[in-house]
Order: structure tokens, then sequence, then C-alpha cells
């Protein structure tokens, strides 16, 4: 079984490359959670691959929501995959802590895939020259060939997984993230740009934005995933003033 959630497209395409090389169809993490009660998950041949973006150099949040509220039978191996527009950190040490917190399952690998960088929301980032995201989706195939046949095999390689430098005082940055950051949001809308095309509320997976007269409004549950904001296709949103002169990114595989 393959689980996948995705903001601006990079992990949707990961998930469902690697669900095509591997037999796996890939199911979005943001429609299961949609779903009433909690489910039971019985993986065909007990396989359990979860896909997903690292962010603030952790998972992403809803990874760990997905977590606590499913139940899993019969599994015998887990993967993950993360994608990251540099490095993960220790990412893949967080998310097998948060496996054993909800009475899952240990890893038996974990790999990264190199994507243009997209966050847009906090100064000092942005996104990757048109150049370098081009380099990184030029490569990004055989990554995902190298991944799959890995999983195929039942092999770990450490190789396929970018730590990168200083890697735990990154991810200390991460449980910031979670305490602080997540939930708050300072995402505006310009009417004046906006045609009412409600494109934001139907990619944001925690269904926390709003339409009101034909706008958006965003509540207190944002995970910060850059959906709606760089999935806009009138790029009517903005993130206070710091996004004002950023460009927005989707992967180009991914419909507006």
């Amino acid at each position: 079984m393959l689980l996948y959630t995705s903001g601006t497209g990079n992990t949707e395409w990961v998930a469902t490359e690697l669900g095509r090389l591997l037999d796996e169809p890939p199911f979005d993490i943001a429609k299961e959670i949609g779903c009433c009660g909690q489910i039971t998950y019985r993986p065909n041949e007990g396989r359990l691959i979860l896909v997903f973006p690292v962010h603030s150099w952790g998972p992403a949040l809803l990874v760990d929501r997905f977590l606590a509220g499913a139940r899993f039978e019969n599994i015998r191996e887990v993967w993950a995959v993360m994608t990251c527009g540099d490095m993960c950190c220790n990412a893949d040490k967080i998310l097998a802590g948060m496996l054993e917190r909800n009475g899952h399952y240990t890893i038996d690998g974990c790999f990264s895939v190199q994507m243009p960088n997209n966050y847009i929301l906090m100064k000092g980032f942005g996104l990757d020259a048109p150049e370098v995201a081009q380099s990184k989706l030029l490569a990004a195939p055989q990554r995902v060939r190298q991944i799959a046949q890995c999983i195929a095999e039942r092999r770990a390689a450490p190789e396929l997984y970018i730590r990168g430098d200083h890697p735990a005082l990154k991810s200390f940055v991460y449980r910031l993230f979670r305490r602080y950051v997540a939930g708050s949001t300072k995402f505006k809308v310009d009417e004046d740009r906006c045609v009412g095309c409600e494109r934001c509320a139907k990619v944001c997976p925690t269904q926390n934005i709003t339409i009101a007269d034909h706008l958006p409004e965003w509540g207190d549950d944002c995970l910060q995933c850059s959906a709606c904001i760089h999935r806009c296709p009138e790029q009517a949103i903005e993130w206070g003033r710091i996004t004002r002169e950023a460009g927005r990114y989707h992967h180009p595989s991914i419909r507006v």
C-alpha cells in the first residue's frame, strides 16, 4: 500500500511514478483522513510505503496526524520516501518516533528525492533558479527508479537518503515549527485578482479554507503545505508581504 501527501505536486508525482513501478496504486492521505471513522488498513503483501515532503527538516505534519488515527494489520515491511529541496536531516528518525508513538512499526528503509525548492513563506527561503529546478526534475526519474528497485528487493540503501549537514540542529527547528508555527496563518487574498475558482479550498489537505462571498477564508488548522498559494491560477494569494515578490511553483505534471 502506497500512501502520500503533497502540496505543490512534487510528492504526488513521485508517488505516482513509484506506484507505477511497484504496481502500487497511490492513495492521498488527505482524502483518507477525510473518511469517516477509524480505518484499518491491510496492505497487499504486507508492504506499507509512505511518501511525503519534508517541511522544516521533518515529516509533513499531516503524516503524524494520519498515523495517529490509522490502524494497520499484517504489516511486514515499512518504507518511507521523502521529497526535499536539498536535505532531509533527521526526518527519518522523527518518522520512526511517530511510528513508535502511534503503535506502528519500525522502518525498513528511508529514501529521499530532491525536487525543486518551493518554500516561500519566510525570508531567506525561496524558489530555485530555473536551471536548478530543471536539473532536479531531470534527475528525479532515475532516483525514483533506484528507490523502486530497492523496495522491490527489500533492500535498504542509506546512500539514497540525503541527511545533509548539521542534521540535529536543523531538525530541532522542526520541533519549534510544530509547536509555534503550525496552525497559524498569514494568508490573505487579493480580492481584485481572485476569480472565485475555489481551487485553494479544493487543494487544502485539512479543509482549512472556506469560501464566503466567493472569497477564501483561512481557519486555524493551517499546516503550511503551501498548496493554496502555489496552485492559485491567478496568484491572488499572499503570505503577508513576504511573498509579494516571490514566484510560484507547482510540478509541471500537475494541473494548477
